[in-house]
């Protein structure tokens, strides 16, 4: 069309006059240059662990980390990436390279999110490229009341006492907060051999959901057995003796004495810990006063 500039096939011959030219399809032959001529292909954002949170969703990103757990262990199309900090690696396609613990890849995709959780989507093997392997991931320690936000994407140990336990979720209290530990299928995590009431240690994935924020342990040994609160709450004065003041003073030592043997055990593993059992136990002994009391 020589006043548009469009060029449109026409099938009506008009030999030695003007082309006749239908005007709805010059319409549409012009939306579509217009289309083909704003497409614009984002730069790949180069970035790191701690700070991809800050670019923006539909962002493309390139970054670096260790795989913490391996496609189909948590789930069948993601895995984890950890450094400091960690994200979710996601590929519907489910093509992903050979991976290991442990293996220095760098991801190049588009930054998501589901549920809430950050997640790095890729479309095939190409955007995952495996450097070297280095040594496996550390976990890093933290209290339960700090699961959360700050730490999503992370592998992270905790430490307390198992409060409830299901077929597939356990919640684990170390006094400051409770958290739940949630068994995926693939984990091969072996429920059997836990009870509540046990002290345990738990290594895993902090994950959001729409529900909040559980780990996910990625293998049995990540959730470990460090002692037992079984018997704090038993009846601690001596037979015969109704003297209150006298049961009280019993009581107390003696919850002293124990408390003195779970500070110990806690020391060895986690020491921020100890200090929550002994205020757990100060509160199991007040507890027992009362009802002698009553």
């Amino acid at each position: 069309d020589e006043e548009t500039g469009v060029w449109v096939w026409t099938g009506t011959p008009t030999p030695g006059k003007k082309n006749s030219i239908n005007t709805e399809m010059v319409i549409a032959a012009q939306k579509k240059a217009t289309r083909s001529s704003s497409k614009y292909v984002k730069p790949v954002i180069q970035t790191t662990l701690e700070t991809i949170r800050a670019e923006d969703i539909g962002d493309h990103v390139q970054v670096t980390g260790v795989v913490a757990v391996e496609p189909g262990v948590l789930g069948s199309q993601y895995f984890y990436i950890v450094g400091s900090a960690g994200v979710q690696v996601y590929m519907f396609k489910k093509d992903f390279p050979k991976l290991t613990i442990g293996d220095l890849v760098t991801v190049e995709g588009e930054l998501s999110e589901i549920a809430g959780e950050t997640r790095l989507k890729t479309s095939e093997k190409k955007d995952i490229q495996v450097l070297e392997h280095v040594e496996e991931p550390a976990p890093k320690q933290l209290d339960i009341v700090d699961v959360g936000e700050t730490y999503e994407g992370w592998l992270v140990q905790v430490h307390g006492e198992i409060t409830e336990l299901k077929s597939s979720y356990m919640f684990v209290d170390d006094g400051t907060e409770e958290v739940k530990v949630y068994f995926k299928r693939g984990a091969g995590i072996e429920k059997k051999v836990f009870h509540v009431g046990d002290i345990v240690s738990v290594t895993g994935i902090v994950s959001q959901t729409r529900s909040g924020f559980q780990l996910l342990p990625r293998k049995q040994f990540d959730i470990q057995k460090t002692g037992t609160v079984e018997g704090l709450a038993i009846d601690l004065a001596p037979a015969g003796n109704d003297d209150a003041n006298v049961a009280e003073t019993y009581l107390t030592a003696t919850a002293g004495g124990i408390t003195s043997i779970i500070v110990g055990l806690f020391a060895k593993v986690h020491g921020g810990s100890a200090m929550r059992v002994v205020k757990r136990v100060g509160v199991v002994a007040a507890e027992v006063v009362r009802r002698r009391r009553g």
